[in-house]
């Protein structure tokens, strides 16, 4: 029994006192949270549900103010979280430690008007599989995804800016990540030991990249970069596994350094089989492209308009991590569709 003051913390299950000195009594009553609680509006005060057993899923409506630190610290029964989009004007945060060692925590879907996760906010949430981030979160805090080792979908918003250190280290479930463009900053070993880690995408507006990003990313294959070399190199990503290939490319594809004729409707047989050059834009007109045409070249960039209606399935064997440029709906997009791990398609607009 909680008693002597008016409004008791209300963390589990049990029977609560409350004092109302106006009328010279105390009322208790039986209070119970209920398996799926719904919060619409208001704060919820550091610790509210700390340690709670009880709750299974928590949504958070457009009303709320904030979420406090600790809020519900070692939920350990919590399986999912919604927080539906939040009408503050200055936007609210997740606080510090809010969700930590909610430990059967599987996802979390975060609206908009979310503008920070705080420092360790989902630290060992080891069942959480996917997280959403809001369009308007702008800071992911320190250490916030730590040790979430059954990760493996982490989806960003477009108003996001920095990630703190560490902040998906010990992700080992994450296969890929791809950053908005707009990121600006990330911190040290942000996600250092996510060792399942095969493809990453990158992007232009980063000024800052700190150590150790990939270090223990032993099956990093490819970074995709949304910039020139001049950038990704200014950048100085020193500490890629053995073997990590990378590759610039722009959007639009930005002066082909290799242009076939516009006449051109057919490219044979192996008729770049072997070739040295590393970009080829093939204008509209061209409609098919025969056997091994560009195979074991040393392309990494090419534009295939949708005019062709046969690509072969050879074309490009042997072209490791090709960026290819093309229409939705055309072979190019087929193409990268089948082989997704080794290709990135950039829609043409």
């Amino acid at each position: 029994t909680d008693g002597g003051t008016e409004s008791p913390i209300l963390r589990k299950n049990g029977v609560y006192s409350f004092e109302m000195p106006d009328e010279d009594v105390t009322v208790t009553a039986t209070l119970s949270i209920p398996e799926d609680l719904v919060i619409n509006n208001g704060d919820i005060p550091i610790g509210q549900f700390q340690n709670n057993a009880t709750i299974k899923t928590v949504t958070i409506g457009p009303g709320v103010t904030s979420i406090g630190a600790n809020a519900f610290k070692n939920c350990t029964q919590l399986e999912i979280v919604t927080i539906r989009d939040i009408e503050s004007e200055d936007g609210i945060a997740i606080g510090d430690e809010a969700f930590v060692g909610c430990s059967s925590l599987s996802g979390v879907n975060i609206g908009r008007g979310v503008i920070k996760i705080g420092e360790n906010a989902f630290t060992g949430c080891t069942s959480l599989v996917q997280i959403l981030i809001g369009e308007d979160v702008q800071s992911i805090g320190d250490y916030a995804f730590f040790n979430c080792s059954r990760l493996t979908e982490a989806a960003f918003g477009n108003g996001l800016k920095t990630i703190g250190q560490y902040a998906f280290t010990n992700c080992s479930g994450l296969t890929s990540i791809e950053l908005p463009e707009g990121v600006t900053e990330i911190d040290v070993g942000a996600f250092k030991d996510c060792e399942n880690l095969t493809h990453a995408m990158l992007v232009g507006s980063l000024s800052s990249v700190g150590s150790d990003l990939f270090t223990g990313c032993g099956k990093l294959r490819v970074i995709w970069y949304r910039g020139v070399q001049a950038e990704w190199d200014a950048l100085q990503v020193d500490d890629l596994p053995g073997g990590t290939v990378v590759r610039c490319f722009t959007d639009p594809y930005d002066a082909p350094a290799f242009t076939l004729p516009a006449f051109m409707e057919t490219i044979g047989a192996n008729a770049f089989a072997g070739a040295g050059m590393t970009e080829m834009y093939i204008p509209d007109g061209c409609r098919t492209i025969g056997a091994g045409a560009f195979a074991n070249s040393a392309i990494e960039k090419i534009r295939i308009p949708s005019s062709v209606t046969s690509l072969d399935k050879t074309a490009l064997d042997g072209c490791s991590y090709l960026v290819i440029y093309g229409k939705a709906g055309s072979r190019a997009k087929t193409y990268c569709t089948l082989h997704a791990d080794t290709c990135l398609f950039v829609e043409e607009k």
